[in-house]
């Protein structure tokens, strides 16, 4: 009966994931995307899982396609999740200004706090990599002010206190490199005074 055998790979896929066997839940989810009317969040979740995989495995090109379509097809978690790849894919390929359009999107157009929290820590990266350390400071300070989760929340915290010494770091060259130049006119003026002198 096909009604029979669709209803054991769904089963199957289901079976997969609750025991998270990874290289078979790969393959049941393959099995169920051929499937006719295949309810549309299992659909989407089997995508998105084989996307990740893809991410993964770094074959970018095949992931992009999925997340592009997933992100279309859902403003809510599966959606949100794919829309936020599809900006970690442009951090990659160092597309900052994608990669912050990508986040802003993600946070006007989807409905899921963990991934716009996940977008905005990512979005500090960016700013960390413009060297401009006082927006990534106020983006991880808005996460540990407002966001609940605190898995997130640590990592925002962690980041913040990197950007912190990234800056101290700054500071002391400055400094340092102040120093030397002061030492060096000092120098070159006692060397002036001697000559004048002799």
């Amino acid at each position: 009966s096909k009604e029979l055998i669709r209803s054991a790979k769904i089963s199957l896929y289901l079976c997969n994931r609750e025991l998270e066997l990874e290289d078979q839940l790969l393959l049941s989810a393959s099995e169920i995307l051929n499937l006719d009317k295949l309810d549309k969040q299992l659909m989407l979740e089997a995508r998105l899982l084989l996307a990740n995989n893809n991410f993964t495995i770094s074959e970018f090109y095949a992931a992009k396609k999925e997340y592009v379509e997933i992100s279309n097809l859902d403003k809510n978690s599966f959606g949100a999740e794919a829309r936020y790849q599809l900006a970690s894919l442009s951090f990659i390929e160092e597309d900052f200004q994608s990669c912050e359009a990508g986040v802003f999107d993600l946070a006007e157009n989807y409905f899921d706090d963990y991934f716009i929290a996940k977008g905005f820590i990512l979005l500090s990266d960016v700013y960390v990599k413009q060297e401009n350390y006082f927006q990534a400071k106020a983006t991880l300070q808005s996460i540990i002010d407002n966001y609940q989760g605190q898995e997130l929340k640590n990592i925002a915290v962690t980041k913040f206190n990197d950007v912190v010494a990234i800056e101290e770091s700054i500071d002391y060259q400055e400094k340092d490199s102040e120093l030397i130049i002061d030492l060096l006119i000092d120098f070159d003026e006692e060397e002036i005074n001697s000559e004048d002198e002799e």
